[in-house]
Protein backbone atom coordinates (compact mmCIF):
# COMPACT_ATOMS: atom_id res chain seq x y z
CA UNK A 1 0.00 0.00 0.00
CA UNK A 2 1.21 3.16 -0.74
CA UNK A 3 0.75 7.06 0.25
CA UNK A 4 -0.71 8.19 -3.37
CA UNK A 5 -4.12 7.62 -3.48
CA UNK A 6 -4.79 8.42 0.25
CA UNK A 7 -6.98 11.28 1.23
CA UNK A 8 -5.37 14.63 2.43
CA UNK A 9 -6.43 15.40 5.61
CA UNK A 10 -7.46 19.18 4.15
CA UNK A 11 -9.16 20.57 7.18
CA UNK A 12 -6.56 19.72 10.05
CA UNK A 13 -5.08 23.13 9.19
CA UNK A 14 -7.54 25.69 7.81
CA UNK A 15 -5.62 28.54 5.68
CA UNK A 16 -3.01 29.30 8.41
CA UNK A 17 -4.66 28.26 11.18
CA UNK A 18 -4.08 25.04 13.11
CA UNK A 19 -8.06 23.88 13.75
CA UNK A 20 -8.02 19.72 14.57
CA UNK A 21 -9.54 17.01 12.42
CA UNK A 22 -12.26 17.56 9.38
CA UNK A 23 -15.35 19.01 11.12
CA UNK A 24 -17.84 16.33 12.41
CA UNK A 25 -21.36 16.36 12.28
CA UNK A 26 -21.62 16.07 16.50
CA UNK A 27 -23.62 18.76 17.58
CA UNK A 28 -26.13 17.03 19.46
CA UNK A 29 -23.15 15.59 21.45
CA UNK A 30 -23.08 17.69 24.72
CA UNK A 31 -19.78 18.29 26.72
CA UNK A 32 -19.63 20.73 29.68
CA UNK A 33 -16.64 22.28 30.34
CA UNK A 34 -15.45 23.60 33.95
CA UNK A 35 -12.82 26.49 35.02
CA UNK A 36 -13.23 29.19 37.23
CA UNK A 37 -11.27 31.37 34.69
CA UNK A 38 -13.88 33.33 31.90
CA UNK A 39 -10.72 33.15 29.45
CA UNK A 40 -10.41 29.54 29.68
CA UNK A 41 -14.30 29.04 29.23
CA UNK A 42 -14.36 31.36 26.50
CA UNK A 43 -11.56 29.78 24.65
CA UNK A 44 -13.34 26.22 25.60
CA UNK A 45 -16.55 27.57 23.78
CA UNK A 46 -14.66 28.78 20.98
CA UNK A 47 -12.14 25.70 20.37
CA UNK A 48 -15.55 23.36 20.82
CA UNK A 49 -18.37 24.73 19.24
CA UNK A 50 -17.74 23.67 16.01
CA UNK A 51 -17.69 20.09 16.72
CA UNK A 52 -19.66 19.93 19.90
CA UNK A 53 -22.75 21.58 22.16
CA UNK A 54 -21.10 23.23 24.41
CA UNK A 55 -22.33 24.14 27.96
CA UNK A 56 -19.61 25.66 31.12
CA UNK A 57 -19.92 26.30 34.63
CA UNK A 58 -17.38 28.08 36.92
CA UNK A 59 -17.17 25.52 39.44
CA UNK A 60 -17.67 22.28 40.65
CA UNK A 61 -20.94 23.00 42.57
CA UNK A 62 -22.03 24.50 39.54
CA UNK A 63 -21.06 21.52 37.38
CA UNK A 64 -22.24 19.15 39.79
CA UNK A 65 -26.15 21.06 39.02
CA UNK A 66 -25.81 20.73 35.95
CA UNK A 67 -24.74 17.06 35.53
CA UNK A 68 -27.62 16.32 38.00
CA UNK A 69 -30.18 17.95 35.67
CA UNK A 70 -29.32 17.19 31.81
CA UNK A 71 -28.97 13.54 30.90
CA UNK A 72 -27.18 14.98 27.43
CA UNK A 73 -24.20 16.20 29.08
CA UNK A 74 -21.75 12.98 27.72
CA UNK A 75 -18.23 14.62 28.63
CA UNK A 76 -16.72 16.65 30.99
CA UNK A 77 -13.34 18.61 30.83
CA UNK A 78 -12.34 20.17 34.21
CA UNK A 79 -10.33 22.36 36.07
CA UNK A 80 -8.97 21.05 39.70
CA UNK A 81 -8.16 24.53 41.33
CA UNK A 82 -11.61 26.18 41.58
CA UNK A 83 -13.95 27.56 44.42
CA UNK A 84 -16.27 26.75 46.52
CA UNK A 85 -16.39 23.38 45.04
CA UNK A 86 -13.41 22.02 43.34
CA UNK A 87 -12.58 19.62 40.52
CA UNK A 88 -11.33 16.49 43.19
CA UNK A 89 -14.72 17.09 44.68
CA UNK A 90 -17.08 17.29 41.42
CA UNK A 91 -14.77 13.79 40.40
CA UNK A 92 -15.87 11.70 43.60
CA UNK A 93 -19.35 13.71 43.42
CA UNK A 94 -19.64 12.09 39.74
CA UNK A 95 -18.30 8.53 40.20
CA UNK A 96 -20.39 7.77 43.67
CA UNK A 97 -23.41 8.99 41.28
CA UNK A 98 -26.19 6.41 42.12
CA UNK A 99 -26.92 6.98 38.36
CA UNK A 100 -24.90 4.77 36.24
CA UNK A 101 -25.26 7.07 33.27
CA UNK A 102 -23.66 10.28 35.65
CA UNK A 103 -21.41 7.69 37.27
CA UNK A 104 -19.55 6.51 33.89
CA UNK A 105 -19.18 9.60 32.23
CA UNK A 106 -15.81 10.15 30.95
CA UNK A 107 -13.93 13.31 32.90
CA UNK A 108 -10.69 14.99 31.27
CA UNK A 109 -8.68 17.20 33.72
CA UNK A 110 -6.91 20.03 32.83
CA UNK A 111 -4.14 20.59 34.71
CA UNK A 112 -0.66 22.40 34.80
CA UNK A 113 2.88 19.90 34.52
CA UNK A 114 3.71 21.29 38.24
CA UNK A 115 0.19 20.11 40.25
CA UNK A 116 1.70 16.50 40.38
CA UNK A 117 0.55 15.63 43.50
CA UNK A 118 -3.12 16.80 42.10
CA UNK A 119 -3.06 14.88 39.56
CA UNK A 120 -2.51 11.36 40.83
CA UNK A 121 -4.79 12.61 43.47
CA UNK A 122 -7.55 12.98 40.31
CA UNK A 123 -6.71 9.75 38.47
CA UNK A 124 -7.14 7.84 42.06
CA UNK A 125 -10.53 9.87 42.53
CA UNK A 126 -11.85 8.63 38.97
CA UNK A 127 -10.63 10.96 36.32
CA UNK A 128 -10.68 9.60 33.09
CA UNK A 129 -7.49 11.25 31.46
CA UNK A 130 -5.24 14.59 31.47
CA UNK A 131 -4.60 17.11 29.09
CA UNK A 132 -1.89 19.41 30.29
CA UNK A 133 -1.82 22.98 30.52
CA UNK A 134 -1.61 24.96 28.06
CA UNK A 135 -4.10 23.53 25.92
CA UNK A 136 -4.65 24.07 22.14
CA UNK A 137 -8.13 23.57 20.14
CA UNK A 138 -6.20 20.36 18.81
CA UNK A 139 -6.02 19.26 22.63
CA UNK A 140 -9.76 19.56 23.37
CA UNK A 141 -11.22 18.00 20.13
CA UNK A 142 -8.72 15.45 19.94
CA UNK A 143 -9.09 14.39 23.91
CA UNK A 144 -12.86 14.70 23.37
CA UNK A 145 -13.03 12.38 20.34
CA UNK A 146 -10.96 10.16 21.76
CA UNK A 147 -13.16 9.43 24.55
CA UNK A 148 -16.73 9.61 23.30
CA UNK A 149 -17.70 6.54 22.43
CA UNK A 150 -19.24 7.38 18.72
CA UNK A 151 -18.60 4.02 16.78
CA UNK A 152 -20.32 5.68 13.50
CA UNK A 153 -17.77 8.58 13.38
CA UNK A 154 -14.38 8.83 11.71
CA UNK A 155 -11.79 9.65 13.34
CA UNK A 156 -9.56 10.90 11.03
CA UNK A 157 -7.57 8.07 10.71
CA UNK A 158 -6.32 7.30 7.22
CA UNK A 159 -7.38 3.67 5.87
CA UNK A 160 -6.14 0.56 7.57
CA UNK A 161 -5.53 -1.64 5.02
CA UNK A 162 -5.34 -5.39 7.04
CA UNK A 163 -1.51 -7.40 5.42
CA UNK A 164 -0.61 -10.69 6.88
CA UNK A 165 2.72 -9.85 6.21
CA UNK A 166 3.49 -6.22 8.09
CA UNK A 167 3.83 -7.04 12.06
CA UNK A 168 1.88 -4.53 13.95
CA UNK A 169 3.11 -2.59 16.44
CA UNK A 170 3.78 -3.91 20.02
CA UNK A 171 2.55 -1.84 22.10
CA UNK A 172 0.12 1.42 21.99
CA UNK A 173 0.31 3.35 18.61
CA UNK A 174 0.86 6.50 20.29
CA UNK A 175 4.39 7.13 21.41
CA UNK A 176 4.26 11.07 21.26
CA UNK A 177 5.70 11.28 24.79
CA UNK A 178 8.36 8.26 24.70
CA UNK A 179 12.01 8.97 24.17
CA UNK A 180 14.46 7.73 21.42
CA UNK A 181 14.87 4.33 22.97
CA UNK A 182 11.58 3.63 22.10
CA UNK A 183 11.80 4.42 18.74
CA UNK A 184 14.54 2.58 18.64
CA UNK A 185 12.87 -0.34 19.83
CA UNK A 186 10.48 -0.39 17.44
CA UNK A 187 12.26 0.19 14.19
CA UNK A 188 14.96 -2.51 15.40
CA UNK A 189 11.70 -5.32 15.23
CA UNK A 190 10.45 -3.38 11.83
CA UNK A 191 14.05 -3.60 10.09
CA UNK A 192 14.51 -7.18 10.82
CA UNK A 193 11.10 -7.88 9.63
CA UNK A 194 11.59 -6.27 6.33
CA UNK A 195 14.92 -7.72 5.99
CA UNK A 196 13.66 -11.07 5.97
CA UNK A 197 10.93 -10.67 3.61
CA UNK A 198 12.92 -7.86 1.24
CA UNK A 199 9.86 -5.58 1.86
CA UNK A 200 10.47 -2.39 1.38
CA UNK A 201 10.66 0.34 4.36
CA UNK A 202 10.96 3.93 4.97
CA UNK A 203 11.28 6.41 7.45
CA UNK A 204 10.26 9.98 7.97
CA UNK A 205 11.47 12.28 10.34
CA UNK A 206 9.86 15.44 11.47
CA UNK A 207 11.28 18.78 13.21
CA UNK A 208 9.72 21.31 15.11
CA UNK A 209 12.34 23.94 13.82
CA UNK A 210 10.62 26.70 16.79
CA UNK A 211 11.24 24.35 19.41
CA UNK A 212 14.21 26.10 20.77
CA UNK A 213 12.62 29.50 20.57
CA UNK A 214 9.83 28.67 22.40
CA UNK A 215 11.50 27.04 25.06
CA UNK A 216 13.73 29.46 25.95
CA UNK A 217 11.56 32.12 24.45
CA UNK A 218 8.30 30.82 26.04
CA UNK A 219 9.07 28.05 28.32
CA UNK A 220 9.45 24.50 28.52
CA UNK A 221 5.16 23.85 28.72
CA UNK A 222 4.83 26.24 25.69
CA UNK A 223 7.77 24.67 23.82
CA UNK A 224 6.22 20.55 24.75
CA UNK A 225 2.36 22.10 23.82
CA UNK A 226 3.55 22.70 20.21
CA UNK A 227 5.06 19.30 19.43
CA UNK A 228 2.14 17.91 20.80
CA UNK A 229 0.07 19.15 18.63
CA UNK A 230 2.58 18.70 15.60
CA UNK A 231 2.67 14.73 16.87
CA UNK A 232 -0.91 14.65 16.95
CA UNK A 233 -1.17 15.76 13.24
CA UNK A 234 1.52 13.18 12.25
CA UNK A 235 -0.52 10.23 14.16
CA UNK A 236 -3.88 11.68 11.81
CA UNK A 237 -2.22 11.43 8.46
CA UNK A 238 -0.29 7.77 8.92
CA UNK A 239 -2.12 4.53 8.25
CA UNK A 240 -3.25 2.44 11.18
CA UNK A 241 0.15 -0.24 10.90
CA UNK A 242 2.64 2.71 10.61
CA UNK A 243 3.86 4.20 13.48
CA UNK A 244 5.10 7.58 15.04
CA UNK A 245 7.39 8.04 18.18
CA UNK A 246 9.05 11.05 19.64
CA UNK A 247 12.84 10.00 18.59
CA UNK A 248 14.55 13.46 19.67
CA UNK A 249 13.76 16.47 22.20
CA UNK A 250 12.29 18.09 19.01
CA UNK A 251 11.49 15.40 16.83
CA UNK A 252 9.49 12.71 15.48
CA UNK A 253 10.67 9.79 13.18
CA UNK A 254 7.70 7.92 11.33
CA UNK A 255 8.00 4.45 10.48
CA UNK A 256 6.29 3.54 7.22
CA UNK A 257 5.73 -0.12 6.87
CA UNK A 258 6.26 -1.65 3.40
CA UNK A 259 6.61 1.87 1.52
CA UNK A 260 8.77 2.54 -0.90
CA UNK A 261 10.64 5.50 -1.80
CA UNK A 262 7.55 7.24 -3.91
CA UNK A 263 5.00 7.11 -1.30
CA UNK A 264 7.39 8.38 1.87
CA UNK A 265 7.99 11.37 -0.43
CA UNK A 266 4.39 11.65 -1.45
CA UNK A 267 3.72 12.04 2.28
CA UNK A 268 6.53 13.96 2.94
CA UNK A 269 5.42 17.04 1.04
CA UNK A 270 2.28 16.57 2.14
CA UNK A 271 3.59 17.04 5.96
CA UNK A 272 6.23 19.64 4.81
CA UNK A 273 3.17 21.41 2.88
CA UNK A 274 0.62 21.73 5.77
CA UNK A 275 2.62 22.12 8.89
CA UNK A 276 4.70 25.06 7.30
CA UNK A 277 3.34 28.35 8.28
CA UNK A 278 0.52 26.76 10.55
CA UNK A 279 -0.63 28.23 13.59
CA UNK A 280 -1.72 26.34 16.32
CA UNK A 281 -4.45 27.84 18.43
CA UNK A 282 -4.89 28.35 22.51
CA UNK A 283 -6.27 30.32 24.34
CA UNK A 284 -5.72 34.12 23.76
CA UNK A 285 -3.19 33.88 21.68
CA UNK A 286 -2.06 31.32 18.52
CA UNK A 287 1.72 30.30 17.64
CA UNK A 288 3.26 29.92 14.03
CA UNK A 289 5.27 26.86 13.46
CA UNK A 290 8.13 25.45 10.93
CA UNK A 291 9.40 22.13 10.36
CA UNK A 292 12.15 20.62 8.70
CA UNK A 293 11.13 17.42 7.13
CA UNK A 294 13.31 14.47 6.00
CA UNK A 295 12.72 10.61 4.33
CA UNK A 296 14.96 8.11 5.21
CA UNK A 297 15.13 4.75 2.89
CA UNK A 298 17.37 2.23 4.72
CA UNK A 299 19.23 -0.16 2.63
CA UNK A 300 17.99 -3.92 2.67
CA UNK A 301 21.45 -5.09 1.21
CA UNK A 302 23.80 -2.98 3.42
CA UNK A 303 21.81 -2.78 7.06
CA UNK A 304 22.64 -0.37 9.26
CA UNK A 305 22.17 -0.35 13.49
CA UNK A 306 18.80 1.46 14.23
CA UNK A 307 20.72 3.91 15.95
CA UNK A 308 23.02 4.83 13.20
CA UNK A 309 19.83 4.94 10.84
CA UNK A 310 18.36 7.39 14.07
CA UNK A 311 21.72 9.55 13.68
CA UNK A 312 21.78 9.70 10.06
CA UNK A 313 18.02 10.77 9.81
CA UNK A 314 18.18 13.70 12.43
CA UNK A 315 21.20 14.60 10.52
CA UNK A 316 19.32 14.98 7.32
CA UNK A 317 17.21 17.28 9.13
CA UNK A 318 19.67 19.49 10.19
CA UNK A 319 20.90 19.71 6.71
CA UNK A 320 17.70 20.64 5.69
CA UNK A 321 17.52 23.58 8.25
CA UNK A 322 20.89 24.88 7.27
CA UNK A 323 19.99 24.58 3.37
CA UNK A 324 16.68 27.14 4.18
CA UNK A 325 18.18 29.44 6.50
Amino acid sequence: MVYSNLPVMANRFSGDIMLGSAKENLESTRILFVDDSRLMRYAARQFLRNRYDVVTASDGEEAWRLIAKDPNIQLVFTDLMMPVMDGQDLIRNVRASDDPKIRDLPILVVTGNDETRARKLALQHGATDLIRKPFSANDLTDSARKHLVRPEVSVGRLPFVEREDVPKPSAEHSRLDTNPDEFLKQLQQTHSFHLRRGLPLALIHVRLDDFQSLYFGMGQHWAESALRNVGRYLEDQIRTEDVVCRSHLSAFSLILLATDRAGAWILANRLRRRLNGARIRFPGKSISISVSVAVQIPKLENPKSPKRLLVEGLAQLDQQFLARY
